[in-house]
């Protein structure tokens, strides 16, 4: 799968970006199996400022129970108390910078304030 994904600087509230259902602001991890992995790359200079996309280490495989059952999605305090900020990675960089992940760890973008971000993200499934 190939998603190639603007977001869009806005002075929106959080809460006006969740009711648009575009923005994945929040943590979370995905499920798609346990074969998959992604390979992103920004397009676009990328910042916290501008949608950096931020994900927190160790978080794919040390879950509590609570954090696996019901919703995928947790908060920034919730995240941050269970996995600690030390291990939060905000992934700043030039247009053309790439990276790879697992996306059953919890991540989030930032919400675009001042600059567009445009990203490339390809899905790997065995």
């Amino acid at each position: 799968m190939t998603i190639l994904d603007w977001s869009f600087a806005s002075d929106f509230t959080d809460e006006a970006r969740r009711r648009m259902k575009h923005h994945v602001i929040d943590y979370h991890y995905d499920a798609g199996g346990f074969n998959f992995v992604y390979a992103s790359f920004y397009i676009t200079d990328t910042d916290r400022n501008s949608g950096a996309h931020v994900m927190m280490k160790r978080s794919h495989n040390r879950k509590p129970l609570r954090m696996l059952l019901g919703s995928a999605r947790a908060s920034e305090a919730d995240v941050r108390r269970q996995f600690g900020i030390e291990n939060e990675i905000v992934i700043e960089g030039p247009a053309g910078l790439g990276f790879v992940q697992d996306t059953s760890c919890y991540h989030r973008a930032t919400p675009p304030i001042q600059g567009d971000r445009l990203m490339l993200a390809i899905r790997f499934i065995n």
